[in-house]
């Protein structure tokens, strides 16, 4: 949860642009409903429960000891993948 937290208020502005400021929280909330929608996917492919269908196409759930998530949207490969 601290991941997408971080992303959410750091990361954001490097991967959406609003060029009206009373628009940002509308899109942090459609931005954060697709980081958990992830984040969902990611611990049912992890865990194998299949409790969650996989929509998004990323490499692995997880990465590392702390367990980060694919939460970066790369648009040229189409998926989401970790942070560099």
């Amino acid at each position: 949860m601290q991941h997408v937290e971080r992303v959410l208020n750091a990361d954001f502005a490097t991967y959406v642009t609003c060029d009206d400021p009373n628009n940002i929280l509308g899109a942090q909330i459609a931005f954060l409903v697709s980081r958990f929608d992830i984040l969902l996917e990611s611990i049912s492919a992890a865990s194998n429960s299949g409790q969650f269908a996989r929509e998004h196409l990323f490499s692995r759930p997880y990465r590392g000891r702390d367990h980060q998530l694919p939460l970066y949207y790369q648009k040229n490969m189409n998926a989401f993948t970790f942070r560099s």
